[in-house]
Parts: C-alpha cells; sequence; structure tokens
C-alpha cells in the first residue's frame, strides 16, 4: 500500500519468505534503503515462513492418499504465499505440516478464480485424509 500527503509517503509492505532468515534479511535490506533516502523503515509485523520439507513422512503419507484416492500424482509446489500453515507451525511448535487446496487463479484480487471441479476434489481428498488419521491413545 502507498499513501502520501503533504508531509510525505509511506509505503506498506508484507514481506513473506519460506526461509525466516531470508525475510529477516529483506527487512535490513529494507531498513537500509530507507536509510538511504533519509527515510525510516519500521517492521510492524512478522509473517512466519515454513521451510518446505520434500521429504516429509506427512507428505508422503498424503502423495499416497492422493494416489489412491484420485487416481493421480498430487502436485506438489513450493509457493511464497503467507499460508497459515506457517503460524499454525509457529505456534504448535512443528514444521511437519501439510497445505493443500483446489486451483485458484489471481488470488485477492477482482478476478479471483476458484476451479470448482478442483474443490470437489480437494473435498474429497480431505475426507479420506483425515478418516484415515489413527486416534492417538
Amino acid at each position: 500500500v502507498i499513501s502520501s500527503n503533504d508531509a510525505g509517503c509511506e509505503i506498506q509492505l508484507m514481506g513473506r519468505s519460506a526461509v525466516p532468515a531470508e525475510q529477516e534479511a529483506m527487512a535490513v535490506q529494507l531498513e537500509k534503503i530507507a536509510a538511504s533516502y533519509a527515510a525510516t523503515c519500521q517492521t510492524v509485523h512478522d509473517y512466519p515462513g515454513w521451510t518446505p520439507r520434500p521429504d516429509a513422512p506427512l507428505l508422503r503419507w498424503a502423495q499416497a492418499i492422493h494416489r489412491e484416492v484420485l487416481g493421480s500424482e498430487a502436485k506438489v509446489l513450493s509457493i511464497h504465499a503467507g499460508l497459515e500453515t506457517g503460524i499454525l507451525g509457529q505456534r504448535l511448535a512443528c514444521q511437519d505440516l501439510l497445505s493443500y487446496g483446489p486451483t485458484v487463479e489471481n488470488a485477492h484480487s477482482p478476478t479471483e478464480q476458484v476451479h470448482i471441479p478442483a474443490v470437489a476434489r480437494a473435498y474429497t481428498f480431505l475426507c479420506r485424509l483425515v478418516s484415515s488419521v489413527e486416534p492417538q491413545g
């Protein structure tokens, strides 16, 4: 968000990264850039990252469920988005997490679209995934 008035200009950014150290480095770099223009920079919020673990047992299990239920390989991606998974992982002190969903295009914009058949597949996958979890005693 960029706003300005007679007193100056304010730029608000939401930095996100899967690697917390890279996010911190970005904040430091922005502070240096601001200082070079005699401006100030302040980090107000910290959106926790979530480092991908392509070898995680949870992911392998979910991929097997996907193959079983949907008859195809899951598309596994690492994206830059700010996922709630990072927040949950931080609060639960756990990094063995899974995030999934249907195909969404132009997220958070006026032209955002979701692929309706993908919603049905995601729901079917979720139902099978949670029903196959063995209760912890």
